[in-house]
């Protein structure tokens, strides 16, 4: 059997948690995934997120305040990425250097000549 895909979520905001949540409904439902991460920059919000993750899975979770920091400690194969639309094209970069999936909630950036920039600059990699 297959390792199951280390699931990160970046962004724990109203549609963040939603994704968390159901990530790790899957997760306990199947062995395809683990949550294994959450991005949060915003103590709060990070510690009261991380507090309902952990109370719905058996497995460790981690807390980081950066993605940068989450890409550097190789703890997930991948990200769904539910920040604010300004951070997704920087977000993604990092992640995808770094050898990640990554599943982007919103539109790549905020503009249509951006998102065909940043799609051109993904196929070069």
């Amino acid at each position: 059997m297959p390792k199951p895909i280390r699931l990160a979520i970046a962004g724990a905001g109203r549609i963040g948690v939603m994704h968390a949540l159901h990530a790790q409904e899957i997760a306990n439902e199947t062995d395809n995934c683990v949550v294994t991460a959450l991005v949060e920059p915003h103590e709060g919000r990070a510690r009261a997120t991380a507090e309902k993750m952990r109370a719905r899975q058996k497995t460790e979770l981690s807390v980081f305040s950066s993605v940068e920091e989450m890409a550097a400690s190789g703890l997930c194969d991948a990200t769904i990425i539910a920040t604010p639309t300004d951070a997704h094209q920087s977000s993604a970069s990092i992640l995808v250097k770094a050898g990640q999936r990554v599943l982007l909630e919103k539109p790549l950036t905020g503009t249509l000549e951006e998102d065909r920039a940043f799609a051109a600059e993904l196929d070069a990699k």
